[in-house]
């Protein structure tokens, strides 16, 4: 079985694994389809930063950071994985 790069295997319904549902998801992409800018908490120092949306996809957002370009799930948003604060 392969794995991708988020380190799940390929075949797992992720909405099991997780709890999360498609619709919740969808919610979530509308809601931050019209922001410009969020904050995020930045899982080494502890803080929060500001963070620019690049790209909203169907199960991702693209973000720009001050330094790096990096992407967040919309499963890990809800299950709070990855805090999100909108600006």
């Amino acid at each position: 079985m392969a794995v991708r790069l988020d380190g799940h295997k390929q075949g797992i319904d992720l909405r099991m694994a997780t709890g999360v549902k498609q619709k919740e998801i969808e919610e979530t992409r509308d809601r931050y389809k019209d922001k410009k800018s969020i904050q995020i908490k930045n899982p080494h120092t502890e803080k929060w930063e500001w963070v620019k949306i690049i790209s909203i996809h169907k199960h991702f957002m693209v973000i720009q950071t001050k330094h790096y370009q990096t992407s967040i799930a919309w499963r890990d948003i809800l299950t709070g994985y990855t805090k999100v604060r909108e600006g």
